[in-house]
């Protein structure tokens, strides 16, 4: 029998199987940050259909990080008070649930603080003050959830938001500790870890997403992301591996610069005329996409992120390692936990179409996903509207 419906020790946690649903903006939140009643029933049915650890779309722990519109804010107490019944409900229906913690960096939303690592084209470089500013952001966002009864936190250092571009070496181009080298690149990670496992104690876990490889010139590989996990341990539980990262999320801005982004993180397409429909030159756009079709296009396979995930595991293998993007078949997820490549799976696109879909395997009742990859459901919260699947 496989060891997908068996217990997973990571850190202080004990989950009740080796699925988890990977962290995606709901834009599902008012204004303010404040969740909608239907953001709290999405994530308390998931934990109703066998999900063992549940993270939901990134928060912002500062009004000046917030990425996108319906975004969640986690940066006050009433921010966090609001969710009591919820984590409540997750745990006594067996899963635990993790909230993902992130600066937006260069996708920050007009009146924050857009900001990378260092200067580059028209994003100013953080100072040290900022950085300082962050990591206490950061700090207090976790002790909000902790106080909630929340099991955990997990650092969101993918797809380009800011922690992200600390740890590649294609965008980090800084001189003094926070940069220059494997060490210094991965320190704003290390400092922010270091500070909240001194905080929330021992019986709280903290994990983090990040790539395994950036899909940019001299961006991050799994070999460079291997070291920085291997500097981390000790102070991060879980580490789910994810990839992509768009260096035109610098030249580009809006709804234009999110979905651009998403082709460089997703497997599958969104088609030529939904890029076209946010340019101001439609016709250009269908030139320029007919010219880099292979580019926009991407294709999808099974676990495409996969390859990078079990090369950071076989060269950590004392660590609790993730894998996400494109896991869609019982068998080849049996297949991948049996033979140990990794300790978890990590879905997201999946569960927006089928929230019951882990508990339908567990039944015997699928053999995979009805997901198609088609992307559209991304296309949907590009313009604030709510996650939902939209395939036909």
């Amino acid at each position: 029998m496989s060891i997908a419906f068996t217990p997973a020790k990571i850190g202080p946690m004990v989950l009740k199987n080796r699925f988890m649903r990977s962290a995606t903006c709901e834009a599902l939140s008012d204004e303010k940050g404040f969740p909608k009643p239907q953001l709290f029933q999405m994530m308390e049915k998931l934990s109703q259909n066998e999900v063992g650890l549940i993270i939901p779309g990134y928060v912002y722990p500062s009004e000046k990080y917030k990425a996108m519109k319906g975004q969640t804010g986690f940066y006050s107490q009433a921010h966090a008070d609001v969710w009591k019944n919820t984590i409540a409900n997750i745990h006594k229906n067996g899963s635990k649930i993790m909230f993902q913690i992130a600066h937006g960096g260069q996708a920050v939303l007009k009146g924050g603080e857009r900001c990378g690592p260092s200067k580059l084209l028209n994003i100013p470089g953080m100072t040290i003050p900022q950085i300082e500013e962050l990591i206490d952001s950061f700090h207090k966002s976790a002790l909000y959830a902790k106080s909630v009864g929340a099991d955990g936190v997990e650092l969101h250092a993918a797809h380009g938001y800011l922690l992200s571009t600390f740890l590649s070496p294609a965008l980090n181009r800084r001189s003094d500790k926070y940069g220059g080298s494997i060490e210094g690149r991965v320190r704003i990670v290390s400092e922010i870890a270091e500070t909240l496992r001194k905080s929330t104690g021992p019986d709280f876990a903290i994990g983090i997403k990040m790539n395994g490889y950036d899909n940019i010139p001299f961006g991050v590989t799994p070999k460079i992301s291997s070291q920085y996990v291997n500097l981390l341990k000790g102070k991060i539980d879980l580490f789910e591996i994810s990839g992509g990262i768009s260096i035109g999320t610098l030249r580009c801005k809006g709804r234009m610069n999110f979905l651009q982004r998403l082709m460089f993180i997703c497997g599958g397409f969104i088609p030529q005329t939904i890029f076209a429909a946010l340019s101001k030159d439609q016709e250009k756009m269908m030139n320029v996409m007919e010219n880099f079709q292979s580019l926009f296009d991407k294709k999808y396979y099974d676990g495409y992120c996969l390859e990078a995930a079990e090369y950071i595991k076989r060269n950590n293998p004392d660590v609790c390692v993730a894998s996400v993007a494109g896991h869609r078949k019982i068998e080849n997820i049996n297949e991948i936990l049996d033979q140990e490549k990794v300790d978890l799976i990590s879905l997201s696109r999946p569960l927006i179409r089928e929230p019951n879909l882990i508990k339908r395997f567990k039944q015997n009742k699928a053999t995979e996903s009805q997901c198609k990859s088609c992307n559209h459901c991304l296309y949907s919260i590009a313009f604030g509207n709510p996650l939902r699947c939209s395939y036909p």
